[in-house]
């Protein structure tokens, strides 16, 4: 018996149809096999999502994440707006910096610094108040400023009370050494390094106010509509590692060293300088204290307060391990 072609016809588009549907998924919003694309410079705040990444602490929380390393943390955060990632470990200040309405959510509170950044300056100077005046190596439009404008604040004075000079920091330690600057901001270990190398001092660390240098995760918010599900389990994911650097530094730093061409000391000496991004940290900058912060940070930068800028808060059931 014959078949009616028009049926012949149906039957061979159904298969076609089948077979392409196999091998050519439908674009969906959702694609399991495509991971997020998480963008960190070097700073041992970031760092350790190296080591979920490479024991597999990510993948246990369900995730599938692509970290992408950055030379400089404030192409992090342009990337981020840009939107060529889907998420970026970049400092909470940098965000307001590079703010051009564009709405952000900031969904993690990685550390605040205390003590890891900080002022070493020429010798004769033994204080925040020497530097009135004087010459500060001081990259702007970066972190380096924050620190630099609360340095002085906590003394009575402001940015407009010294000569910054805009380079980078390795310009910096050059022209410290030579003379040709009074100070320069930085962090560990390079702190300690240069007060040695120059016969100077460390005069001043975060660790002597309350810092508003907070590092944190950043996400575009028309990004975050799509992710907010797996920006949260990337929270859980980074308490059980918090837990695991308190309980096994060594193991966690050996491995982030080994991937970044550093030592485990050089990993721990920044370590140290930091308050850990925990449960209850969250709760507080996420919370009451993130409009504060805000609001400081403008006063410290002489900006207007974003408005474009929001905070993921934690739910009650979120917190991973106490």
């Amino acid at each position: 018996m014959r078949i009616p072609k028009t049926i012949l016809v149906a039957f061979l588009l159904l298969i076609t149809v089948a077979f392409g549907a196999a091998f050519f998924p439908l674009p969906s919003d959702t694609n399991d096999s495509q991971p997020l694309r998480i963008g960190f410079s070097q700073w041992a705040g970031y760092d350790i999502a190296i080591y979920a990444q490479e024991s597999g602490l990510f993948e246990q929380h369900g995730l599938n994440i692509e970290l992408i390393r950055f030379d400089e943390s404030n192409d992090v955060a342009r990337a981020v707006l840009r939107g060529q990632l889907d998420a970026g470990f970049t400092n909470f200040g940098r965000a307001m910096l590079f703010d051009d309405g564009t709405p952000l959510h900031v969904v993690l509170a990685t550390d605040i610094s205390h003590g890891g950044d900080g002022i070493v300056a020429r010798a004769g100077i033994q204080s925040v108040p020497d530097l009135v005046g004087k010459r500060i190596g001081c990259k702007c439009r970066a972190v380096n400023q924050i620190i630099l404008a609360e340095a002085l604040q906590a003394h009575g004075y402001s940015l407009a009370d010294v000569e910054q000079v805009d380079v980078t920091n390795t310009v910096a330690e050059r022209m410290l050494k030579a003379g040709e600057i009074d100070a320069m901001v930085s962090w560990d270990p390079h702190l300690e390094r240069l007060a040695r190398e120059t016969g100077s001092g460390v005069i001043f660390r975060t660790s002597e106010i309350q810092s508003v240098i907070v590092d944190s995760l950043i996400v575009r918010t028309d990004r975050l509509e799509h992710i907010e599900p797996d920006m949260r389990k990337l929270r859980s994911a980074w308490f059980v590692l918090l837990e695991k650097v308190e309980t096994d530094p060594d193991e966690v730093f050996a491995v982030v060293a080994n991937r970044l061409g550093q030592t485990p000391e050089q990993i721990a000496s920044s370590w140290a300088g930091l308050l850990p991004g925990t449960p209850q940290l969250n709760e507080r900058v996420l919370g009451e204290d993130f409009e504060s912060i805000l609001r400081r940070t403008a006063d410290l930068l002489e900006l207007p307060v974003p408005s474009a800028i929001r905070a993921l808060p934690m739910d009650p059931k979120e917190g991973g391990p106490s």
